[in-house]
């Protein structure tokens, strides 16, 4: 479908983004699925800034379901909170994994949440001195040219993938308060 609709406007799939962020648990096979993907013309679409926004945005859809607009504006203001922790968090763990913060990609999803909020987010990232560059440009960082060897159940960052591949276990990012995990558990 995403073909045809491309087609249309004259462009093509490029991008190929693990779901879940889980690139499997066996090195052989994942080596194989990436030539693979390679051959038909994908770039895998890495994510530094991995985050639970997707917790957040089931939490806001209940509150609006409940017809509960201060909870909902709770869940807003606290969210924009938990990306800004997250940015943090990750521009931290570049720069010790890397010694720089690399071009960061930003794992949202398309949702009530984000279609109500994103000008809040998009205003909390320029202030943290962000502009926006295409996935292209990010990937000419040449942190984007390793290849991580982390295979396993979890989907992870490609920072704490590169963190591993150099023998550290890094941290994870702060889960969503208890409030916000109850309101996504509701659904």
């Amino acid at each position: 479908m995403l073909r045809a609709l491309l087609a249309n406007r004259g462009r093509k799939l490029r991008y190929f983004r693990y779901p879940y962020l889980r690139t499997g648990m066996d090195l052989r096979k994942k080596r194989a699925f990436e030539d693979f993907l390679e051959r038909r013309g994908y770039v895998n679409a890495p994510v530094t800034i991995d985050n639970d926004e997707w917790i957040y945005a089931a939490a806001y859809r209940t509150a609006l379901e409940r017809r509960d607009a201060r909870t909902a504006a709770a869940v807003a203001n606290d969210y924009v909170r938990y990306m800004n922790d997250v940015f943090d968090f990750c521009e931290k763990l570049s720069r010790e994994t890397l010694g720089y913060e690399v071009p960061q990609i930003l794992l949202l999803h398309v949702n009530q949440l984000n279609a109500d909020h994103l000008d809040r987010l998009v205003e909390m990232a320029r202030k943290r001195g962000y502009e926006f560059i295409s996935m292209d440009e990010a990937l000419r960082d040449k942190a984007y040219t390793q290849r991580d060897r982390y295979v396993g159940t979890r989907g992870l960052s490609w920072l704490h993938r590169w963190a591993m591949d150099k023998g550290k276990n890094p941290p994870m990012h702060a889960d969503p308060p208890h409030w916000v995990m109850d309101l996504y558990r509701a659904r």
